[in-house]
């Protein structure tokens, strides 16, 4: 089991994920500023190409449901590390949670207030 030193974890509502929303995101982990960062409230905005990023970890289920402004509700996506994710001993997710247990100790969980 490896040592758990101080995490660094970052939570932004995002309010939908656009490309300049993602990309200090993105760089936020891979300069080393944040091991984890959760994405709240991404409305599901090109979801396919932020899933296939090398650090997306995980993402709440999709609910299909439209808000009155036409857009998709929710969202929440777990950006993490390479050093972090090698330390996941679960994960858990559904429409409104990400769950994520670190060497059977730390359980993170963030939960969209859309249920």
């Amino acid at each position: 089991m490896e040592n758990i030193r101080n995490i660094r974890i970052g939570y932004w509502n995002c309010q939908g994920l656009s490309s300049k929303k993602w990309n200090p995101a993105t760089e936020a982990i891979v300069s080393g500023r944040l091991d984890m960062l959760f994405l709240a409230e991404t409305r599901f905005v090109d979801h396919e190409y932020h899933s296939s990023h090398p650090n997306f970890f995980a993402a709440t289920t999709r609910t299909q449901e439209i808000s009155k402004v036409g857009h998709e509700k929710g969202g929440i996506i777990c950006l993490m590390s390479d050093e972090i994710r090698r330390m996941i001993s679960s994960s858990y997710v559904t429409t409104s949670t990400n769950r994520i247990k670190i060497n059977q100790i730390i359980s993170k969980q963030y939960t969209s207030h859309h249920q």
